[in-house]
């Protein structure tokens, strides 16, 4: 229960085991050549058939809009569930990822974009890099597992852990505004990127079911830990710049830079306590988290170091009124903390990024029906949030000291 960035965070949920035989296979094409192939098998196995697996894949392919870029993916997850007892299960998995071709990642200037520059405006089509210095490729390795038991009918703990390796090359050369404003050339910067990354995380849950006569609480009390370690590989540099509307490709670099070569290190503890409270049509969430996290950063070059230990507590608070009819208004408030590796122009890390935000909207799906619509309106507020004003720049940290403000 990590506090997510302000603005929130996409709720993805794996697939898990079940224990009735079930499959599909799907098969897509489209244009920009698309074509793509997936499968899903889930089912039990053997005669007690306390077993159930579930088998997911998918290979992809495309073109894209740039020129000679293209993606390409491949991954299969295999899961596994086991109910050990009718109050204990054991979920393992696994998810295996590669991307051989990652597509294209630049941009072009509004200013020849949404609106003409120099009377004329670029195509959508218009490809900015140079093909025999684009490369992007991935390689992501997961395996975790959940261990769950309910000690009865009101209290059931959990323990969740997962480890995730990361390989990704990236070699780009992008365009980064106009020449000047009479040009019709675009700057070109060359960036690359050799990364790999380790990480571990555990969290261990427990959670109780408690009625209080008028109300009714969920509360969920967990501790959780996580490692990551990440070594880099920065190389940047200069091409020629290239005329946007008539570009002409084959350009050799104009100067490659010695790589930023460094190894960052994350350790964060975190304990957390939330209620869920349910009090006629009234719902009520209250939660507060307390995080200590360690960061190192090394130069493997030079072998300077930095280092920063932190603590912050966030927490977050809501209320929503459940109408008979489907309506259903609700108002929020959040803090968060993130961690960051960054460092600054002198070489030390730049402190955590801390946000605030304020929600209220309304939600409403009408009654016998699966549809769903909402409208909200929000204030998000941050600060220490790392950027960097060009490529080769050293990263620095802005936003208000007052999110409030």
């Amino acid at each position: 229960m990590a506090a997510p960035p302000p603005g929130g965070v996409v709720a993805l949920n794996s697939k898990r085991p079940e224990f009735e035989q079930g499959g599909e296979l799907r098969f897509r094409v489209g244009n920009n050549n698309q074509r793509s192939a997936a499968f899903d098998l889930t089912g039990p196995t053997g005669e007690e058939q306390r077993v159930a697996f579930r088998l997911t894949g998918i290979a992809s392919a495309a073109d894209t809009q740039f020129g000679p870029a293209e993606e390409e993916r491949y991954a299969i997850a295999p899961r596994l569930t086991w109910d050990i007892t009718d109050d204990t299960s054991l979920t393992v998995e696994a998810y295996l990822q590669d991307e051989p071709e990652g597509g294209y990642h630049s941009g072009v200037p509004y200013e020849g974009a949404v609106v003409a520059h120099n009377g004329r405006k670029i195509s959508n089509n218009f490809y900015d890099g140079e093909e025999d210095y684009d490369t992007y490729e991935r390689t992501q390795r997961m395996f975790g597992y959940s261990l769950e038991h309910r000690f009865n009918d009101q209290v059931t703990g959990r323990q969740l852990m997962r480890y995730l390796n990361s390989d990704v090359v990236l070699n780009q050369v992008y365009g980064f505004g106009w020449v000047s404003p009479e040009s019709n050339e675009l700057t070109r910067y060359y960036s690359g990127s050799d990364e790999s990354l380790e990480a571990w995380t555990l969290d261990n849950q427990l959670e109780a079911n408690i009625s209080s006569g008028f109300m009714d609480h969920t509360l969920l009390f967990g501790m959780d830990y996580q490692q990551r370690e990440n070594d880099v590989s920065w190389p940047t540099g200069y091409f020629p710049p290239i005329n946007a509307f008539n570009p002409v490709y084959g350009s050799a670099p104009i100067e490659f830079y010695a790589p930023i070569r460094e190894r960052h290190e994350i350790d964060q503890t975190g304990v957390y306590l939330q209620d869920q409270i349910a009090l006629d049509n009234w719902r009520f969430t209250l939660g507060g988290r307390y995080d200590w996290v360690n960061i190192d950063n090394a130069n493997r070059d030079s072998g300077d170091t930095s280092s920063l230990s932190d603590t912050q507590f966030s927490g977050r608070a809501g209320v929503v009124y459940l109408f008979d009819n489907g309506v259903a208004p609700y108002l929020s408030y959040s803090t968060a903390f993130t961690p960051t590796s960054f460092v600054d122009e002198g070489g030390d890390l730049l402190k955590p990024m801390e946000g605030e935000q304020w929600e209220i909207g309304v939600k409403y799906q009408p009654n016998g029906s699966q549809n769903q619509y909402s409208a909200a309106l929000f204030h998000i507020g941050q600060e220490n949030v790392a950027t960097k004003e060009q490529p080769t720049d050293p990263y620095r940290a802005v936003g208000r000291s007052n999110p409030k403000g």
